[in-house]
């Protein structure tokens, strides 16, 4: 005798249990040959964000008071995660007081997932002032700071 519920079941309800089975079985052999993995791994994968690190090389180690007229190394480290390689333009301006001076600038060119150590010297010369590095990738909009007080 014929299964009357199953005759007044839609359409799709009696399919969706074969393409289900269809999609699994695809999955799998996909999974198992390479080159179909490859071919279908853009379109389930996602490629990282692109960014770029940006940091003092020893920050905990860095002064927190400063005497005038002795230099401090100012190190600090790019690493392109741009997915591409980049041409970055970089300023290093010290704010002593009232006072500012431009310690270093110029152009880094770096290949995707390369990093580059730039290292400076810094010498205070304005007793008491509250002392500020800021290294900055003038293109990127993105900047460090090293902030430390001048000994009297």
């Amino acid at each position: 005798m014929p299964d009357s519920r199953r005759a007044h079941l839609p359409r799709p309800f009696i399919i969706a249990p074969f393409l289900l089975a269809a999609l699994i079985i695809i999955v799998m052999l996909a999974v198992k040959n390479d080159a179909v993995s490859a071919a279908l791994a853009p379109y389930f994968t996602k490629e990282p964000d692109p960014l770029t690190e940006l940091y003092f090389v020893n920050y905990k180690s860095m002064p927190k008071f400063l005497d005038a007229g002795k230099s401090y190394p100012i190190d600090f480290t790019v690493v392109n995660h741009e997915n591409q390689n980049h041409r970055y333009s970089y300023r290093v301006t010290a704010y002593e007081g009232s006072k500012t001076t431009l310690l270093a600038a110029g152009y880094i060119f770096l290949k995707d997932g390369g990093q580059v150590r730039k290292e400076l010297w810094f010498t205070p010369t304005t007793r008491g002032a509250q002392d500020e590095i800021v290294v900055k990738l003038v293109d990127r909009q993105q900047w460090i700071t090293f902030s430390a007080k001048n000994n009297g």
